[in-house]
């Protein structure tokens, strides 16, 4: 027999993880062998799309453009620094001057230490920074005088690369509703059972032959380990605001 798991009363993560642990274990003793290849994909195949919907950053192909966007901005935003330093000491006092202009004004919004702000942070930064170098005159013509209208260019496009991305993932993300994940842990719970109920079946057939005592003795363990876990949190008031989807 195959121990038993009040798996509705698992934390979506929990309830994630626990399929994913009965998969791998079933995995390392071959489905085919334990002839239950169709109910072990079918499982499989519910909990990878679980997984992405509790991980939508993980699971998201914007995450990679939006990382490169941000080494792109963070790139140009220590280049400009890097320039505006080596301005400081021109030997023309008119260069030094506008290269001191520039300096005070990135300092304001943290100099090099912006491309290593949080998100959110930076795409603030940089953009009052550009309106700031748009708006007031003084700081227009140092970044003419000190050739750095590409660079300026280049973090504007940057920038507005990486927020248009930003928000793309954030409504992908906010499109995930707790009524699509309720309705597809109600699915794996049943998908569950099922393929517990085979292994026991063929366990009973074979008379604990292998791979099935192996296979059940394995996932007894590990089902213990997640009882345990609830039996933890029994009577406890948690502070964990993921509510548990009821049978």
């Amino acid at each position: 027999m195959i121990n038993g798991i009040a798996i509705t009363r698992l934390r979506n993560s929990e309830f994630s993880q626990l399929n994913s642990d009965v998969l791998a274990l079933i995995q390392r003793n071959d489905p085919a062998a334990l002839k239950v290849e169709e109910a072990y994909n079918l499982l499989k195949t519910e909990n990878d799309e679980l997984t992405v919907l509790l991980n939508p950053d993980k699971g998201s192909a914007l995450t990679a453009l939006l990382e490169a966007a941000d080494d792109r901005r963070d790139h140009a935003v220590t280049g400009i620094n890097l320039v505006v330093s080596g301005y400081i000491n021109h030997f023309d006092q008119a260069i030094r001057g506008h290269a001191l202009a520039l300096q005070r004004n990135l300092g304001q919004y943290g100099s090099g230490n912006l491309a290593r702000a949080n998100y959110q942070s930076e795409t603030a930064g940089i953009s009052s920074m550009l309106t700031d170098w748009t708006t007031k005159p003084e700081l227009a013509a140092a970044i003419t005088a000190l050739h750095l209208d590409d660079w300026k260019e280049e973090l504007t496009l940057a920038n507005k690369e990486f927020n248009d991305l930003y928000l793309s993932r954030t409504e992908e993300a906010s499109s995930v509703s707790p009524v699509k994940v309720r309705d597809l842990r109600l699915s794996m719970g049943e998908h569950y059972y099922e393929l517990r109920d085979l292994i026991v079946s063929y366990h009973t057939i074979h008379k604990g032959a292998a791979p099935y005592g192996a296979t059940v003795s394995q996932l007894n363990v590990l089902i213990e380990k997640y009882n345990t876990l609830l039996a933890s949190r029994k009577g406890k008031a948690s502070t964990d605001p993921e509510t548990p989807v009821a049978a």
